[in-house]
């Protein structure tokens, strides 16, 4: 007989505990679109200041298996590393059940200047090289303040053209991230139209107080033919919490198997808990939109 810790039953209870067939201890049947969706951190706010041991220790604290890599951050993933230290790196994340969704490089292709963009596309290389060697899938970077100009939707399509094409080489993903509300999801869709390519897609983000749950149905709608395996999300618990339940109803809709990335500024006295608090949060929702 299972004996029940007092935080396990409160974990049941929000999450409710299903069996791998999805089958709940309450004799109801889950259905089984978004059942290989997965909860993850990434290291852009929370975490970043972290050497590699408090960020595996963190993980395993918050229940937490999967993380994003922010370019430069603590846990010292960084593009000088040998190869030799790069397959140490790897096999220590293996090691600690630890999966690596990718890596997350703060730069955009809006830029006036012809080096600054250089310069942006050639980090971005880095670190398409560095994520595929410590077992990573794809890099994340910003849209852009594109604001429907032509010739900076017409710059940041050719370099995306020409990351995509370096990335197919090492089975990347580049991640073009756009929130929601924001007025960047119209110029998204319009640049990865223009891309075409697999290899680039959406990583959309639903944050708080951006939209309601309305207005994230209709730009999820827009963006679902260009996603990709990452979507982010932010603290739960704020904004239009309909929201967030909308979102989890879509993705399960689509049987979405990629990973929901916090991505966070808000600032808490514990970031271990509230990343571990807010993996239930996103649990309970997933199960209630995949309720028959």
């Amino acid at each position: 007989m299972m004996i029940w810790s007092k935080l396990t039953l409160v974990q049941a209870m929000m999450v409710g505990v299903v069996s791998s067939t999805g089958a709940s201890l309450m004799g109801q049947t889950l259905k089984p679109q978004g059942e290989y969706m997965t909860f993850a951190l990434s290291t852009v706010e929370w975490g970043r200041e972290w050497d590699l041991l408090q960020l595996v220790e963190s993980l395993e604290t918050a229940g937490v298996k999967q993380v994003e890599l922010g370019a430069g951050h603590g846990h010292g993933v960084l593009p000088v590393l040998s190869p030799e230290e790069r397959t140490a790196l790897r096999e220590q994340f293996e090691e600690a059940g630890v999966a690596v969704v990718g890596m997350r490089v703060d730069v955009a292709f809006d830029a006036v200047d012809k080096a600054a963009l250089a310069t942006a596309v050639d980090q971005v290389k880095q670190h398409v090289r560095l994520g595929h060697d410590v077992g990573g899938s794809g890099v994340r970077v910003r849209l852009g303040d594109l604001k429907g100009d032509e010739a900076l939707i017409e710059q940041t399509v050719k370099m995306l053209r020409e990351l995509g094409d370096f990335a197919v080489g090492f089975g990347q993903e580049i991640r073009v991230e756009a929130q929601a509300g924001t007025g960047n999801v119209a110029d998204l869709i319009a640049v990865l139209k223009a891309v075409d390519q697999d290899q680039v897609r959406a990583a959309f983000g639903v944050g708080n107080g951006a939209l309601t749950a309305k207005g994230v149905e209709e730009e999820f709608k827009l963006v679902q033919d260009y996603l990709g395996s990452v979507v982010l999300v932010d603290m739960q618990e704020e904004g239009d919490v309909e929201a967030y339940d909308a979102l989890a109803k879509l993705l399960v809709e689509v049987d979405f198997e990629g990973r929901v990335l916090l991505t966070t500024k808000a600032e808490v006295g514990d970031a271990v808990t509230a990343t571990g608090r807010q993996k239930v949060l996103w649990d309970q929702r997933v199960k209630k939109a995949r309720m028959p």
